[in-house]
């Protein structure tokens, strides 16, 4: 198993970067900003639009012959995963879409690219 060196930086830049490869490759994807802080009304507002906590920071949407996606939830330093983040990612494997965490960007653009070669 390969060994990375974790992203230090923002998680904020180390989005930027995967947002950038992932744009590159030409990937269908996207991002849910649900790291929004707002007032109490604001938050109520977009839970009852349909915002979920937990959803993978990385979503996309290109199905292979073994998956329907990818769902990667990146971390930096020693953050780890919530507890409704480990639910999305338990709910969204069980339904066959591929799941990862990741701390490091070249870890990142692995999964991705070992995942895009899937056909």
């Amino acid at each position: 198993m390969t060994e990375y060196k974790k992203y230090k930086g923002s998680e904020a830049d180390f989005q930027k970067a995967v947002a950038s490869y992932l744009d590159f490759k030409g990937v269908l994807w996207f991002h849910p900003p649900n790291e929004i802080k707002a007032k109490p009304q604001y938050m109520a507002k977009r839970k009852q639009q349909g915002v979920k906590s937990g959803v993978p920071d990385i979503c996309i949407l290109e199905p292979n012959s073994k998956y329907h996606g990818l769902f990667i939830e990146i971390k930096v330093g020693c953050n780890k995963t919530s507890d409704y983040q480990n639910l999305w990612l338990e709910r969204l494997s069980f339904r066959d879409y591929k799941v990862a965490v990741s701390y490091s960007l070249d870890e990142t653009r692995a999964i991705i690219d070992e995942y895009l070669k899937i056909k």
